[in-house]
């Protein structure tokens, strides 16, 4: 019953997350283009940065690490296909074949059986979207338009929508943690103390 939930939960992540990527690209931009050329175009998504990284591409290694992770085949690019997959295209979970989530086991260390949902993410997401903009998506009557014909077959191979929002999580980490060490600031935890409060505002 909460199938529909999971996947829009997905959506949104997969919005969110690009949101860090053009936010990591605008302070790529900031830091290290803006200040070797002051007239450079204001950069604020990541396609941008590739736009001009064609003609000149990255010398320094947050640069290099951004750009080899967001070619076609790489993971940043293919964050970014799911996103426009879900925001301009179809929902995830009828983009291509139409999801289910699936009950399966895992098996623990001292051999435990735990309970656990699948909740399959379609493959190549770029390849389904040029589908459905050209019309070939809807030219199969069996895939475009029938009921529970277009069933995804093989949910046990199939990416799990979590297991992938982790992965990615880890990997956006890595990336901020690397663009970071471009920044002219130092990094510090803000530290809140009575001078910083405003108001009738209690400190404890």
């Amino acid at each position: 019953g909460y199938t529909s939930l999971c996947y829009l939960a997905l959506q949104s992540f997969l919005v969110d997350a690009c949101v860090l990527r053009d936010y990591l690209s605008e302070f790529y931009y900031e830091t290290i283009i803006k200040i070797a050329d002051p007239d450079a175009s204001k950069i604020t998504t990541l396609n941008g940065l590739l736009k001009r990284w064609k003609q000149q591409p990255p010398t320094d290694p947050a640069g290099k690490e951004l750009r080899a992770s967001a070619q076609s085949g790489q993971w940043l690019f293919e964050l970014g296909a799911y996103r426009d997959l879900v925001v301009h295209v179809a929902p995830l979970s009828n983009a291509g074949r139409t999801l289910f989530a699936v009950t399966r086991t895992i098996e623990m260390p001292h051999g435990e059986l735990l309970p656990a949902i699948n909740l399959p993410l379609p493959g190549n997401p770029a390849d389904l979207t040029k589908e459905r903009v050209t019309g070939r998506y809807f030219q199969d009557p069996d895939l475009g338009f029938a009921r529970l014909k277009n069933i995804i077959e093989n949910t046990a191979n199939s990416r799990d929508s979590l297991e992938y929002a982790h992965l990615c999580m880890q990997q956006l980490g890595a990336i901020a943690s690397s663009i970071s060490k471009i920044s002219p600031i130092p990094p510090e935890v803000p530290l809140i103390t009575q001078k910083d409060v405003i108001g009738d505002i209690k400190f404890s």
